[in-house]
């Protein structure tokens, strides 16, 4: 789920910074450099050189009309179904379809009961804000999803997910028991699906305390930087 437009902000109206934007700050850079580096070096059409500020059309598309199908279906399928993006070939589409229903398998595997997150929520306490994707019901206990489209499973997915949107539901809905959380990867160039359980509370503790560190570091960087 995408951030508001305007902004997390306090009731004071103050702005915050949001989850993602804290763990991007400090998190793992290698796979973002790793492309730069290869586009650079790739030739553009006839062998001149490509233009790197130019829009590029990949096959990442794939995992991200996956991401949106898994969206529609959290939502409970009442608006149109998603449509492939224009860019996406046939081949391609077929995949994404792939992809989907082998998250479908999982969830009927699972008796796992996703529900849609669509409000923004805020910690007053801590001030930042965050909007997970969604909440995923099983028989027994309840979990904090997140549907991601990456290469691999990083240490800020645990960062972001397991630490901050948890702190948010506990300070906003101190009534529930969360038990862990659930993060469903897609490929970006393949139809493949896996899923991260963590329901370790020990694990979870520590995601929570290293986040709150990076809150607080998240600021001291932003004063820093802004003395140069």
């Amino acid at each position: 789920m995408a951030r508001p437009k305007s902004g997390y902000r306090l009731k004071n109206g103050s702005k915050v910074p949001g989850v993602t934007t804290i763990t991007s700050r400090f998190g793992d850079k290698e796979a973002l450099i790793g492309w730069s580096y290869n586009r650079g070096y790739e030739d553009g059409e006839n062998g001149a050189p490509r233009n790197r500020f130019a829009k590029v059309e990949t096959e990442a598309d794939v995992g991200t009309y996956v991401h949106e199908l898994v969206q529609w279906q959290a939502e409970g399928c009442e608006r149109e179904r998603p449509i492939p993006p224009e860019a996406l070939k046939p081949e391609n589409i077929a995949r994404g379809e792939q992809g989907f229903e082998q998250f479908q398998r999982w969830v009927e595997q699972t008796r796992a009961k996703i529900i849609s997150w669509e409000e923004p929520l805020v910690s007053e306490k801590y001030a930042f804000g965050g909007t997970p994707d969604g909440i995923m019901e099983f028989p027994d206990y309840a979990d904090v999803g997140d549907w991601k489209t990456s290469k691999r499973f990083y240490p800020e997915n645990l960062l972001q997910v397991g630490g901050g949107y948890i702190l948010l539901i506990e300070e906003n809905f101190p009534d529930w028991k969360i038990g862990g959380i659930q993060i469903v990867r897609f490929g970006k160039d393949a139809a493949m699906f896996t899923h991260q359980s963590i329901n370790d509370k020990k694990l979870i503790d520590i995601a929570k305390r290293q986040f709150l560190r990076l809150r607080e570091a998240y600021e001291d960087d932003r004063y820093i930087q802004g003395l140069f």
